[in-house]
């Protein structure tokens, strides 16, 4: 009897515990999820912020290509591409932290028109100002479907370092059509695979070999970079 008393204690002693341990475990994970929505509403405004200011930038940029300001608008296009990729960056690690897809969406979206505007605002600058860069319009998609657009990327990334200001890189989802821009860009361009890679206007489909882009963006400079020698 006394035995059965003891089980009985154990088992309620058990039962307690594991209560409290669920408890203190949903509380903390009820504290965790408020604390990363928190974090992630926050970090989405100040992505939005971001955006924001790019589109204001733009607008600051266009105001000086109607005065043909050139020496200020090259120096705020460069500016304001840095800033475009740095966005990028900071969009893509939301992105990856976030689960709500229409905050995604969103906020691709938004960062899909800006590397449309700033791609445009270039190429009239460049009409306008004379300069000596090159344009790269490059469209990827995901690596389930393109295994090599990674690698196609960090090639670009790499060139963007080796010709700095003289290379302005604009890289698109071709197969996010939730910004109507994009299909009407890749059918422009006649985009049927990723990658595919526009250095002004010669088009190089599927991969494309470090060497190639680098005698294509050769041939189109004026100054001969030492990279251009070698």
């Amino acid at each position: 009897m006394v035995r059965v008393e003891i089980n009985k204690k154990r088992h309620l002693t058990a039962f307690v515990i594991t209560c409290l341990v669920f408890i203190i475990g949903m509380l903390i994970g009820y504290s965790t999820s408020s604390a990363r929505i928190n974090y992630l509403q926050n970090t989405g405004k100040e992505q939005r912020l971001e955006i924001d200011s790019l589109q204001l930038q733009s607008l600051y940029v266009r105001s000086l290509l109607e005065d043909e300001n050139c020496p200020a608008i090259t120096k705020t296009l460069e500016n304001n591409i840095d800033t475009l990729e740095k966005t990028r960056a900071r969009i893509e690690s939301f992105i990856e932290d976030t689960d709500n897809k229409d905050d995604y969406r969103l906020l691709k979206r938004e960062y899909t028109l800006e590397q449309l505007r700033y791609w445009f605002l270039a190429r009239e600058t460049k009409k306008t100002c004379e300069q000596d860069v090159i344009t790269i319009l490059y469209f990827y998609s995901d690596e389930e479907i393109c295994a090599d657009c990674r690698t196609q990327g960090a090639i670009l990334t790499n060139l963007k370092n080796v010709f700095k200001n003289k290379v302005l890189i604009f890289a698109l989802d071709a197969n996010f059509n939730d910004e109507p821009m994009v299909p009407i860009i890749t059918e422009s361009f006649n985009v049927k695979k990723t990658p595919t890679t526009i250095v002004e206007n010669q088009k190089f489909e599927g991969f494309t070999e470090q060497d190639i882009l680098v005698n294509e963006i050769c041939s189109g400079l004026k100054e001969k970079l030492g990279v251009c020698n070698g």
